[in-house]
């Protein structure tokens, strides 16, 4: 990652060095000051442009303020300038400990002017109440604390990159007679997304979804679409469990003959899993052939989170990985690799958050080791 490192110069050059010494081993390119050609010669053009082009800003303030450009229209140091853009990044920020010694030729409160005193005062607050800093008191603590921050912050980068694709909206197969229901958006949904692998069942208040629905889905886009886990959820995004289409399928089949007719006919005429609308076609027909409206309707049942949990037992995982906030703890990335199913439910304060596959996290952790043991050596 291209890492800009921000805070005033000469107060902090040798904590600077220890960062960005320990990030360079890390394998990263980090930016910052040290390049121009002065700290106060410093054009503001380029530190902001330098902050645009990074992919992760770090702030380090201690009790200096900083240079301000005077042909700014508004009184602010480029420090804060820089910490001002890089807003969006999410950025790392890091505070000198109020209670660690400092020579007080570095601190604006003893030997700067008062506007500056009072404007490091006003952004060391702003910065330790409203973001979560953290707070040092050595080169070596910042530096440690610093390569642990960026450690996590890279882990959760790869995180977030590899969601599980997004299922069909549960819409599509929503209550009424199955001549009503919009099957043309469910194909048009499998053609222009055949990799279905996790899809999200929302069951809303109880009485949305009927029982013979939620079995064709799981029947067909198993089938057809490769789908391999069902996540429930209801009132939108609060978690629910989650099922293989097999399991999903095979329960609700054993509560209806005409479902387990329904099966076992798909086993007998197979389907062309290449020819998307055509499979769909070919399944929808067999449907209405042997679950017509009047059949169905004596069979359905609106499906409910407690049905659920009474259908599928043990089945339906109800226990999902937990994550706070953007943090990626060891504890997370555990419950990540420990999962029964190959995808895995991320959820926060009860509400899902996230599909990942559990492959590509443990191959994504294991790439990061490896480099870092690479570089180690190097």
């Amino acid at each position: 990652m291209r890492i800009y490192l921000s805070s005033t110069y000469t107060d902090l050059v040798t904590h600077r060095a220890a960062v960005a010494r320990l990030l360079r081993q890390m394998g990263h390119e980090v930016i910052g000051m040290e390049e121009y050609v002065a700290e106060g010669a410093r054009p503001l053009e380029r530190c902001l442009k330098d902050v645009d082009d990074a992919d992760l800003y770090v702030g380090v303030f201690a009790w200096r303020y900083g240079f301000v450009p005077p042909a700014l229209a508004a009184r602010q140091s480029i420090t804060e300038a820089e910490f001002r853009r890089a807003v969006g990044k999410r950025p790392l920020v890091f505070l000198l400990d109020p209670q660690a010694a400092w020579p007080v030729q570095h601190i604006d409160a003893v030997s700067g002017t008062p506007e500056d005193a009072a404007a490091v005062k006003r952004l060391r607050e702003e910065l330790a109440t409203q973001w979560l800093a953290g707070f040092f008191s050595t080169p070596e603590d910042l530096a440690r604390q610093v390569s642990a921050a960026v450690y996590r912050r890279e882990v959760t980068d790869r995180l977030d990159s590899i969601s599980a694709a997004p299922g069909l909206t549960e819409s599509l197969m929503a209550g009424g007679p199955i001549a009503d229901t919009t099957l043309m958006s469910l194909q048009q949904s499998l053609v222009q997304s055949p990799e279905l692998r996790v899809l999200t069942v929302d069951l809303r208040d109880g009485h949305y979804w009927w029982s013979t629905r939620l079995f064709f889905l799981a029947t067909v886009a198993g089938e057809i679409a490769g789908t391999r886990l069902l996540v429930f959820t209801e009132d939108g995004d609060r978690y629910l469990g989650a099922a293989t289409t097999a399991t999903v399928r095979e329960r609700l089949a054993g509560m209806s003959v005409p479902l387990r007719q329904f099966i076992e006919q798909c086993r007998l005429q197979a389907v062309d899993a290449m020819d998307l609308a055509r499979s769909l076609d070919q399944r929808a027909a067999l449907w209405n052939q042997l679950v017509p409206q009047p059949v169905e309707e004596a069979a359905r049942s609106f499906v409910t989170a407690r049905d659920l949990r009474r259908w599928l037992g043990d089945d339906l995982l109800t226990q999902a990985a937990t994550q706070d906030g953007d943090a990626v703890s060891t504890s997370l990335l555990r419950a990540i690799v420990d999962w029964p199913h190959p995808f895995v439910p991320i959820t926060q304060a009860g509400r899902l958050r996230k599909v990942v596959a559990r492959a590509t996290v443990a191959d994504n952790l294991a790439r990061i080791f490896v480099g870092s043991l690479d570089r180690m050596r190097a």
